[in-house]
């Protein structure tokens, strides 16, 4: 067992070792050369806020079976917008459908001591699995260095998602290949008249001299009208 587990009671480290046989080996202990850096993956899990909010929230503790209810923790995003997450890498497990995301994150208390190093794991579709830290919080698997880590990899995923078109390679539409004839502006204008259909309205419509005539007996109605007042 590594190091940073080292620290763990007998209970915690039944835990830790239950979680990382799902992995099928310790991330602590995983080479390098194994992970790309967030920001350069070419394929990152389908992470949203809900998924994020579901595990900070309603995912069961792995010692009472209790929601977890870490309300604090959502508010993490700001250690990401802050830059607190560090060398953050992503290594994908294509067999098992999942990927595992490590980092080291400062301490929100204080930023001059060692940083922490969390990992999460997340499948594909972007639930989330699990996490640990090697901060005390980080027992209860879901400490703001964790989220923090989970919210750098939403931003990822949403960079990505809001890349236009134009700034993706081979993404420009193919021109068409259809031959259009031309033709001389003149024609073009005859076309446009011969295809106006008639007003189906025009029988109805009062001539000039009808609508004139209007307008002067609306006059005199109104004269009459203050006379008569």
């Amino acid at each position: 067992m590594a190091v940073h587990t080292a620290h763990l009671n007998q209970t915690e480290k039944e835990r830790y070792l239950s979680k990382v046989s799902i992995l099928g080996c310790d991330p602590y202990l995983i080479p390098a050369t194994v992970f790309c850096p967030l920001t350069s993956a070419k394929r990152l899990p389908q992470l949203t806020f809900p998924d994020i909010y579901i595990y900070l929230i309603h995912n069961p503790s792995p010692y009472s079976r209790d929601s977890l209810r870490a309300f604090k923790s959502t508010d993490a995003y700001q250690y990401s917008v802050a830059g607190w997450v560090k060398e953050a890498r992503i290594w994908h497990l294509e067999l098992q459908k999942l990927y595992v995301i490590i980092a080291h994150v400062h301490h929100s208390q204080a930023l001059s001591t060692k940083l922490t190093w969390p990992w999460i794991m997340v499948q594909e579709e972007g639930t989330v699995v699990m996490a640990h830290c090697t901060c005390m919080a980080g027992l209860g698997e879901v400490c703001s260095h964790a989220a923090a880590l989970m919210f750098s990899v939403l931003a990822a995923v949403d960079r990505r998602e809001g890349q236009t078109c134009t700034e993706k390679p081979c993404a420009w539409s193919k021109p068409s290949d259809k031959h259009v004839m031309y033709k001389e502006l003149s024609h073009i204008f005859a076309n446009q008249d011969q295809g106006k259909t008639q007003d189906p309205w025009q029988h109805m419509r009062p001539s000039t001299d009808e609508f004139k005539s209007f307008c002067e007996q609306l006059h005199q109605s109104e004269d009459q009208e203050v006379k008569e007042a």
